[in-house]
């Protein structure tokens, strides 16, 4: 049926968006993760060799776990587009929960890794208890050198993240929405003009 190919090419191309936003997150994972090359100590060509291989798969192990949220859950969502008929509502809320998912798992990611690339620059060591209790205690931002100016533009980077990602999936829904709408006028246009035939 045109419809339902409608509907499936319309899952198919949220896929293909989905893949490449996360190929396009791995590369600004690769980005907020360069400032710990410095840490790498490179001696020789063996050795940056290695903090390149090292560089490139950390940066995947960082995403991964998003990655594979995201993958299970536009699979969960896909599947039922092959055993029965959908909606084009259905299909443009599934797009809207899988965009949400992939949003706030990813742009986490990023403000963690951003977060711990801070931290390193500061205190020279990553993420840990010592860490989080001095600069969550009272005092403890001050005590580093920072103020409110430092808090406001961190506030701002972590918007910037949030406003990077959403760019992607609003097209990719305006898409999957126009193809969903275009798909459902087809079908009602080929049941009235069925309807017209009927009543003759």
């Amino acid at each position: 049926m045109p419809h339902d190919d409608a509907l499936a090419n319309s899952v198919s191309s949220r896929t293909r968006h989905l893949r490449h936003f996360l190929f396009l997150t791995y590369l600004v994972t690769l980005l907020n993760t360069s400032g710990f090359l410095s840490a790498g100590g490179v001696v020789n060509f063996l050795t940056g060799i290695n903090t390149l291989v090292i560089y490139l798969t950390y940066s995947l192990i960082y995403l991964l776990p998003a990655a594979i949220l995201v993958g299970i859950t536009d699979a969960i969502l896909r599947w039922p587009i092959h055993r029965r008929r959908e909606t084009s509502a259905a299909v443009v809320k599934k797009s809207w929960l899988i965009w949400t998912i992939a949003i706030l798992a990813t742009a986490a990611t990023q403000i963690g890794l951003f977060a711990d690339k801070e931290v390193f620059r500061l205190f020279g060591m990553h993420l840990n208890g010592f860490v989080w209790n001095t600069v969550f205690s009272t005092g403890g931002i001050e005590s580093t050198g920072s103020g409110n100016s430092t808090i406001i533009t961190y506030v701002v980077i972590i918007i910037a993240f949030l406003i990077l990602y959403v760019a992607p999936a609003v097209n990719s829904l305006q898409v999957t929405a126009l193809v969903s709408s275009a798909a459902t006028i087809r079908r009602s246009k080929r049941l009235a003009s069925i309807h017209r035939r009927l009543a003759r």
